[in-house]
């Protein structure tokens, strides 16, 4: 177990120092950071508790993203999970997102206008084009794109835990 981790690690370093990621999760994106903070959401103990597993989940795409493209793989979205069964803030407040941190946020169900949704719709188009099977397809376009997606996920996520305190 120790080892997996450890190897998961050099292969993350390896993966910025290769491809020169941006692994600042934090610092504000012109794009997103600043619509994520003007809205004040509260977020309750049970809430908070979902959110920390939807980030580790989310870190965790990210992982098989970055070792599904240093390792060669043709599917650089094998193993990437990304549905509501899957979700540990979907599974909390399901059916009706009622008390959702971000159906409080957006507004809406269903995390219409986040980062997800966005991720998803990159999803559907890289399956439903067919590139996922075409080995001469760019691989690192997709990468980076997916790449992208599933990082302002995570800022999102970190802009709605730390509101109120937490």
């Amino acid at each position: 177990m120790f080892i997996m981790k450890w190897t998961r690690g050099i292969m993350v370093f390896l993966a910025i120092l290769v491809l020169n990621l941006d692994m600042k999760l934090f610092q504000a994106n012109s794009n997103s950071s600043t619509i994520f903070s003007m809205k004040e959401v509260r977020v309750t103990k049970k809430a908070h508790k979902a959110l920390l597993k939807s980030i580790q989940h989310w870190h965790e795409n990210l992982d098989m993203l970055i070792l599904n493209y240093l390792s060669g793989n043709e599917d650089l979205i094998e193993d990437v999970v990304c549905s509501g069964d899957d979700c540990a803030l979907c599974t909390a407040f399901a059916p009706s997102c009622y008390k959702c941190p971000i159906c409080e946020f957006t507004g809406d169900s269903d995390c219409i206008g986040t980062p997800y949704f966005y991720f998803v719709g990159l999803l559907h188009s890289y399956l439903d084009s067919g590139a996922h099977l075409r080995v001469e397809c760019d691989r690192r376009y997709n990468f980076e794109r997916f790449y992208e997606a599933a990082s302002q996920e995570l800022e999102f996520l970190y802009s709605l835990l730390y509101k109120d305190g937490f």
